[in-house]
């Protein structure tokens, strides 16, 4: 480490946003440790208890010997909890962990959700797999959603149409263990739960209303207690709502509704003494009928963000981690960035097969040059089998990543479908 400047530990730092994490470095005169990947935190999240307490042990060490000023994380499961579990053991700034926690499990933040914002939560029970004399949810009516309590990029997480389907999906989830469950319950183990909180997280899944309307996301952070929002995105959903086709920054809605969402995310976070740390809420809100609901909270800056958050505002949601890491208040987002406009998009494939083709360098470059902010990732390689692909929801395989700016709404979703155009991949089933 570097004396006399603050050091930041990342908990699943990735090359991509490694970058960013040196630029940010070298602005702030701060050293960044990315030494702890986040494909050796996925890793271990699959390990049984006694695996992943010894790796935990060896993290530790690593704590220890850091001499570190604070914390910080921006990839979901384990990379979060792990987060706040070193800042209560070692009274780093930060969220504390049980309030962490009450955002992570799924189901006690929907009754939290209930107590605290009730008008704008949803409809949902707990199911138990091991139930064999009524199967499926009880109180909802088809379709409805079926999740884990805990998962990541929405596995395992599937739409209920008609009876047909609660059975047949139902033996299958019986069968194919959550493999985060292990892992999971031995944090959910640190803390004393309320009676009706399952701690078995591979037998106990989540049903809830399927919900209708466009979807949001808000970016914020508590910082003494106070909370912030600083950036609104449009969720793009296809046309099956079960895949994201992308995020876009800034959104359009309307003031009066992005400040509802603010609203709601204060009490929220407030209340399950969430403070000093990120946040990300996503909403749902349907135009038509006027109605405002919460989907998910998740106690952490979102990784999609942070690109179009600086194309945007040349400041990136990293930098309000680190500072909030560090104990300390983050500058206010000016929108003075390269583009007025910015976003995630996805290209996504529907069904599994083998890739036999990808683009081509001369046709990325040339796209490059025409596209100024474009980048790209390639989540997958020649010869792969798109069901090999970690961590995708169950309905489709993400192909590539896009990450674009420019000057309109508009002229960002058409830059979008021209770049889609040109991307040719070759998947043979």
């Amino acid at each position: 480490m570097v004396a006399n400047k603050k050091n930041v530990l990342v908990i699943g730092a990735d090359s991509f946003h490694t970058k960013q994490l040196e630029k940010l470095a070298h602005k702030k005169k701060y050293q960044i440790d990315t030494s702890l990947g986040i494909e050796e935190l996925k890793e271990a999240a699959l390990k049984d208890k006694k695996e992943w307490k010894d790796y935990l042990q060896s993290i530790e060490q690593k704590v220890k010997k850091g001499a570190y000023d604070g914390v910080m994380a921006y990839w979901d499961f384990p990379s979060t909890l792990l987060r706040s579990y070193f800042v209560d053991k070692y009274s780093f700034p930060g969220a504390s962990f049980l309030s962490t926690l009450k955002c992570e499990h799924k189901y006690w933040s929907r009754k939290l959700q209930k107590n605290l914002i009730a008008e704008y939560t949803p409809e949902f029970e707990l199911i138990d797999l091991e139930n064999t004399e009524s199967i499926g949810a009880k109180k909802l009516s088809y379709p409805y959603w079926l999740k884990p309590i805990k998962s990541l990029s929405s596995q395992l997480a599937f739409k209920i149409n008609n009876p047909e389907e609660e059975k047949n999906i139902i033996a299958l989830l019986r069968k194919k263990k959550n493999p985060l469950a292990n892992v999971f319950s031995f944090f959910v183990n640190q803390v004393n739960l309320p009676k009706d909180i399952p701690t078995d997280t591979s037998r106990y899944f989540l049903a809830e209303e399927c919900l209708t309307g466009n979807q949001f996301t808000v970016e914020g952070y508590v910082f003494n207690g106070k909370v912030h929002g600083y950036a609104i995105f449009d969720n793009i959903n296809d046309k099956s709502d079960c895949s994201f086709i992308g995020y876009e920054y800034p959104s359009q809605l309307t003031s009066d509704i992005k400040q509802s969402m603010i609203d709601i995310s204060e009490k929220i976070m407030l209340g399950v003494g969430y403070n000093n740390a990120p946040f990300n809420i996503e909403f749902f809100y349907d135009q038509k009928t006027k109605r405002l609901v919460v989907l998910e909270i998740n106690p952490r800056v979102s990784q999609s963000h942070t690109l179009p958050i600086q194309y945007v505002d040349n400041i990136s949601n990293l930098e309000i981690s680190c500072e909030l890491a560090l104990g300390q208040k983050p500058d206010e987002l000016v929108r003075k960035g390269q583009f007025k406009y910015s976003g995630k998009f996805f290209i996504r494939a529907y069904s599994d097969g083998v890739v036999a083709g990808m683009p081509s360098s001369s046709t990325l470059s040339k796209l490059r040059k025409k596209f100024p902010g474009l980048k790209i990732k390639f989540p997958i390689d020649l010869g792969m089998k798109l069901s090999d692909l970690k961590e995708q929801d169950s309905y489709s395989f993400e192909l590539a990543l896009l990450y674009l700016g420019d000057k309109t709404h508009q002229a960002l979703l058409d830059q979008y479908k021209e770049i889609k155009k040109h991307l040719n991949f070759q998947i043979v089933r």
